[in-house]
């Protein structure tokens, strides 16, 4: 697959650009544009979509007020639902399959770096969408991560 161009989840009517992105300024993947509410970032260092090994890291936004695409995946109402279709296109009109299976809690001041849990390049095929979460007030920052693990839904060739 061709760098991906479009993120589509039918069930939550998503149907997001995607971007190609590198590391942030702090050295972690980074995020698409912050006026951007809806557009998704490819980690381009890491895994492709698609590939048979490793975690292709995407990253989604998040907003104070809502309005933006990772508030929706996380709506305890509305959002993500295991055995949800995410699809991946590129420009190309190739297509990548997979299936939410679960999600986990990241805690910013927990999280070791030098562990699997987001970034992998050698381990069982995934798709991890990551969004900011807990926004803290007093220190005007998100104080956890919400990792959405994605399994590919046939093997990759």
């Amino acid at each position: 697959m061709d760098d991906p161009q479009r993120l589509s989840i039918e069930s939550m009517k998503v149907d997001s650009p995607m971007l190609s992105l590198g590391l942030d300024e702090s050295g972690s993947a980074a995020a698409p544009p912050k006026d951007q509410p809806r557009t998704v970032g490819w980690f381009d260092q890491g895994p492709k979509l698609g590939s048979g090994q490793g975690h292709a890291v995407l990253t989604i936004h998040t907003y104070r007020n809502g309005n933006a695409l990772g508030n929706e995946l996380a709506d305890p109402n509305s959002g993500l639902r295991p055995g949800a279709l995410v699809r991946v296109s590129d420009g190309r009109g190739n297509t990548v399959c997979y299936t939410f299976s679960r999600s986990t809690k990241v805690w910013v001041k927990d999280y070791d770096p030098n562990s699997t849990v987001l970034y992998d390049d050698a381990g069982a095929p995934e798709a991890i969408i990551v969004i900011c979460w807990d926004f803290n007030r007093a220190t005007a920052a998100w104080d956890s991560r919400i990792l959405f693990h994605l399994t590919p839904l046939a093997p990759s060739a």
